[in-house]
């Protein structure tokens, strides 16, 4: 992770007036990665349309300003822009608010589109008592699913420095310490929007290499560890792309967005409600730091200054993390199953050297390197949707016992148990021994676990969530196709003809499915029931390659977590995953399947097996 875009801890903006285009472009530069390239396109060449999230409030209504005033300057204006304002049927009037907020933007010249949040039937939002939270949720997936249709990729949203500073105060008030205090980031995936294809982490576009159809056969070899080693072609695609949300003005005080929109007669509108203290957590904090009336330590310039340092300390040791992942040795990256087979790097740390008084400093930033290096393994396999750091506790300790004391016996390593499960994911140490030849024995920079391989599958759920897991595929002759009876949300963009909506399958495959049949296609975990059925269901060629598939790709118990596509006698029909489908199905079903969103860094793409 670069460490462009993080402010200086000792300079908080004490200056009230508005903001030059030269500091907004500066800090839109420094917010969105591709900024240069998008600013400075060819006269004749459109880049892609930005999103803005514009509440019609003071914060929103000066990014919307800086935004115009800024594509004034480019060589092809008017198809850059594209604003969102969201109605949140909360109270009489919301509706003609959010039009008035819209006829403003487009008088400004920024094309908008008011989206109106749809609360479940009987339900309403006004009584609610956790409607903050209900409404960011609907807010989000609104905002995420409008991008989506329009084809945007960047969401820009207008939080400042004081709700930097109001954040920041909030969580030493709940009782957060370390990461939890570097405050709001300037960019994000966009929150809320789990399981909505093209959305989160996901892309509507067909990407190349997908498969498509009701069968592929593949060669498999077998190795030691027990996962295939080569393929013939790929049986499963590769998620890109989603939804990211930037936030160019948390450099810039809320007076300062205030004197932006007077210098260039932009109009807001106050809720008076932010003021009402009587009314969240939020508007308490704002009403203390306004009052001014807070230990030193505990205002604005502080709490900035305090969330700029952890956010630097976090940079460095995350940007540490990533260069340790890269050392890492995959050997074999499965997607057909989810399973992956590592070599770790290999530290001797020589904590003994240090003062005691650093020490305990010293331990707790290298676990938090090596927690962030574990999370960043894990996620290529979890099946949750966010794993924490403290989650990674356990793991760490485990699986890098020296990182905890001062003076650690080897030996010890070789009596820990062989397998531990860490947010979804078993781990199993398997001996491996590097040869003596081998430079990263021994090289200190670089070097490797010179003993053990480490075998990470998806761990197998449990018997109450299998059975309660499932989605539902209607028939093609059924209108369109309906929300999944259990998993992700409904994905509201027509899709192809006849195929159903994209479903996310415990939070790592996305399916679609094309049913050509008179009844309900299931989607749901492959049981250890279903072995013997779905084998003798399969021609002689296609259960000889079965047998060799589900034993190289999915050994043991994993094949237990591969989604299994059920016809409607009950019985297995595919494993989808590993493209393996009973004779018979042309013409009654297809499917086309990705696997999650993942990033394997300067990896080699060929230890990715598809």
């Amino acid at each position: 992770m670069p460490l462009t875009g993080i402010p200086n801890p000792r300079i908080v903006s004490i200056f009230a007036g508005p903001i030059r285009i030269t500091e907004f472009r500066d800090a839109f530069r420094r917010t969105l990665p591709f900024a240069n390239r998008w600013l400075l396109r060819r006269p004749r060449k459109r880049g892609p349309k930005i999103g803005l999230a514009v509440s019609g409030g003071v914060d929103s209504m000066a990014l919307a300003a800086l935004c115009h005033v800024l594509r004034l300057g480019l060589s092809q204006a008017h198809d850059t822009f594209q604003a969102f304002v969201v109605d949140h049927k909360a109270r009489v009037g919301s509706e003609t608010e959010a039009y008035d907020v819209a006829s403003r933007l487009n008088t400004m010249g920024l094309p908008s589109q008011v989206l109106t949040l749809q609360w479940p039937p009987g339900v309403n939002p006004a009584e609610l008592t956790n409607f903050e939270s209900r409404a960011r949720t609907l807010r989000y997936q609104a905002l995420g699913l409008a991008c989506r249709d329009q084809g945007i990729g960047s969401l820009l949203l207008a939080h400042h420095e004081d709700d930097q500073a109001e954040t920041v105060l909030m969580r030493l008030a709940d009782g957060h310490t370390g990461i939890g205090l570097q405050g709001i980031q300037s960019s994000t995936e966009i929150p809320e929007c789990f399981g909505i294809h093209g959305v989160h982490r996901s892309s509507t576009v067909s990407h190349q290499g997908v498969a498509r159809g009701h069968k592929q056969l593949s060669k498999v070899n077998l190795d030691n560890a027990g996962y295939g080693n080569s393929q013939d072609e790929a049986v499963i695609g590769l998620e890109r792309h989603g939804i990211k949300v930037y936030r160019p003005l948390l450099s810039f005080s809320k007076k300062r967005l205030e004197a932006t929109c007077l210098r260039l007669g932009t109009t807001w509108t106050e809720d008076v409600t932010n003021k009402d203290p009587t009314l969240g957590p939020r508007n308490v904090a704002r009403s203390l730091l306004e009052q001014g009336r807070l230990p030193r330590a505990l205002q604005k310039p502080s709490l900035l200054t305090l969330a700029a340092k952890t956010m630097f300390k976090v940079v460095e040791c995350t940007t540490i993390a990533e260069k340790e992942f890269a050392k890492c040795q995959i050997l074999i990256l499965d997607l057909r199953s989810g399973g992956m087979i590592v070599r770790l790097p290999r530290r001797n740390f020589a904590v003994k050297s240090l003062p005691e008084e650093y020490t305990g400093n010293e331990i707790g930033r290298r676990k938090f390197i090596f927690a962030s290096l574990l999370r960043r393994i894990i996620d290529l396999i979890t099946p949750l949707e966010k794993t924490t750091l403290h989650g990674m506790a356990l793991g760490v300790d485990h699986i890098f016992p020296e990182l905890g004391k001062v003076e650690y016996n080897d030996l010890d390593r070789h009596l820990l148990d062989p397998a531990i499960s860490v947010a979804g994911v078993n781990f199993q140490r398997l001996v491996s021994p590097l040869p003596e030849s081998d430079p990263r024995k021994s090289h200190k920079a670089n070097a490797l676990d010179p003993d053990y391989i480490w075998m990470l599958t998806r761990q197998p759920p449990t018997a109450s969530f299998r059975e309660s897991y499932f989605i539902t595929i209607p028939p093609t002759n059924n209108s369109l196709p309906q929300a999944p009876t259990n998993s992700s949300r409904p994905n509201p963009v027509q899709p192809r003809p006849g195929w159903s909506s994209w479903h996310l399958f415990d939070g790592r495959y996305w399916i679609q499915v094309l049913n050509n049949t008179s009844h309900s296609i299931t989607l749901r975990f492959f049981a250890e029931a279903d072995t013997k059925p779905f084998r003798l269901s399969l021609s002689n060629k296609t259960r000889r390659h079965f047998d060799a598939m589900i034993k190289a790709v999915a050994p043991g118990k994993v094949r237990y977590t591969l989604p299994a596509l059920v016809g409607g006698d009950g019985l297995v029909w595919a494993l989808p995953s590993i493209g393996v489908a009973r004779d018979g199905l042309e013409g009654k079903c297809q499917w086309e399947i990705r696997y999650k969103k993942i990033d394997i860094g300067t990896h080699d793409p060929k230890v990715v097996y598809r």
